[in-house]
């Protein structure tokens, strides 16, 4: 309210009175900007996250028993060599649940500290065969297969390592060394031989039965190697990840392992068999 004064009876606006604030249009509308800005934050903030997608990593023999099943969580899935895959987390790598093709390596990754003792399953068994190509020429010897032979590399690979352990129980690795041509992983040797690049491979029986290309000639003896047991262990605290291996273990599960060309874990083992 402006205040005045009489000069010679006229009144005049005093030196020290007050004019009345004006409100500027752009610090209002910054005002409300503001309060904007903090209600959309906080919007945000209360909005549910989706949790990660489950990690998973597979041997390639495995595959199947991680893509035949459906699971509740989204699930990120890597397949690779058991050997590859055990290197790859004592390494740092990171993962939920692991799926391996032989016992040996999940040891390693107990040793590390990768996995607990408690968090190892034995979910599956396999036999080794002798397969060739289908329609193919393979001519048979009376003990050993004759021409070229695809194993997994038999220093690091379980199927190799089983391949080179029935092969020496039969008398055969001598024989056949030299015409041995070596894969990185199961699945390399399924292809060469459908692809028939090779006479004869000695693959997983799970591999040989979903494939129609190939044709098994022989099944080996289980008692010439080392059991292949097939083993999962939960790496993270997540329940998606115990409820995985608990699918595995279930009613379900165990009837798509047979479903797929795996045997059952026995139940003398109590689910574990552990070497």
């Amino acid at each position: 309210m402006r205040r005045s004064r009489l000069v010679g009876g006229i009144p005049v606006p005093s030196e020290a009175s007050e004019v009345e604030p004006m409100s500027s249009p752009c610090r209002a509308s910054s005002g409300w900007f503001l309060v904007g800005a903090i209600a959309t934050l906080f919007l945000v903030a209360c909005e549910p996250v989706d949790p990660p997608p489950l990690r998973v990593l597979a041997a390639s023999s495995l595959q199947p028993l991680v893509t035949s099943d459906p699971v509740e969580a989204d699930t990120q899935i890597s397949v690779g060599a058991s050997s590859v895959l055990a290197m790859q987390l004592i390494a740092g790598a990171r993962a939920d649940v692991v799926l391996l093709a032989d016992p040996r390596w999940m040891d390693e990754l107990q040793a590390e500290g990768v996995i607990v003792s408690e968090a190892r399953v034995e979910v599956a068994r396999n036999r080794l065969v002798l397969a060739v190509p289908l329609n193919g020429a393979a001519v048979m010897g009376d003990d050993a297969p004759a021409g070229r032979v695809a194993i997994a590399e038999p220093r690091n690979v379980p199927l190799g390592r089983y391949t080179m352990e029935a092969l020496q129980s039969l008398g055969w690795w001598t024989s056949l060394e030299d015409r041995f041509v070596l894969a990185s992983d199961a699945k390399a040797v399924l292809a060469l031989v459908e692809s028939g690049e090779v006479d004869a491979g000695i693959v997983y029986a799970s591999d040989a039965s979903r494939s129609q290309r190939v044709e098994v000639v022989r099944t080996f003896d289980a008692a010439l190697h080392r059991p292949i047991r097939c083993e999962a262990a939960w790496i993270s605290d997540r329940e998606e990840s115990r409820r995985f291996i608990e699918r595995l273990q279930g009613p379900a599960g165990r009837a798509m392992v047979e479903a797929v060309g795996f045997e059952l874990p026995l139940k003398s083992d109590g689910g574990s068999g552990h070497e």
